[in-house]
């Protein structure tokens, strides 16, 4: 296996709740968003092979023990649109994979309040314009907040902001692959 094959991510950040504490949110992926893995997910996402999301939560299960003190598992919302085009949400039904394999509640929790996608935007471009909204039922829990491809991190972000100021104790975001 090259190096490249076993890079991993791993950031830690402290964001702040409604009340001024600061709270932990943790970033990981094990998976470079390149080769088989690439490949993977596009055929999932883009050529709607929906049975592939299990083997992308497979193995996101056998590479992160982050996940397993979580009270809820959620995932980043595809805007309505794409949800339409595809026929199904593909970041969802990740996150029900998971979900599953974890015996935790999948829920949707985030509404996005931006509009437009990030896919093919320039890094630039993908570092602002995208928000989201948390239900409140997210009060007091430790979330996992789970998408295909970690990019720059900013959808992450402000994902994992909304939960905070929602009122979630601890958030830990992620990807099935990141990109380097």
């Amino acid at each position: 296996m090259g190096a490249e094959e076993t890079m991993e991510l791993h950031r830690t950040d402290l964001l702040p709740n409604t009340r001024g504490q600061l709270v932990n949110v943790t970033y990981s992926s094990s998976s470079l968003f390149e080769g088989e893995v690439k490949d993977l997910i596009v055929n999932f996402k883009y050529r709607h092979n929906k049975s592939l999301a299990r083997t992308l939560a497979r193995s996101m299960m056998a590479a992160e023990n982050l996940m397993r003190d979580c009270d809820m598992v959620t995932w980043i919302p595809t805007l309505v649109e794409r949800r339409n085009d595809r026929g199904f949400d593909h970041a969802e039904l990740l996150a029900r994979h998971v979900g599953v394999m974890l015996r935790k509640p999948a829920r949707g929790v985030l509404r996005r309040t931006s509009r437009g996608h990030q896919t093919g935007r320039s890094r630039s471009e993908r570092l602002v314009g995208v928000s989201f909204v948390a239900h409140p039922t997210v009060r007091t829990q430790r979330i996992l907040l789970l998408d295909d491809v970690i990019t720059t991190g900013t959808t992450m972000r402000e994902a994992a902001q909304a939960l905070v100021v929602a009122g979630a104790r601890e958030v830990t975001c992620m990807g099935a692959a990141f990109v380097a």
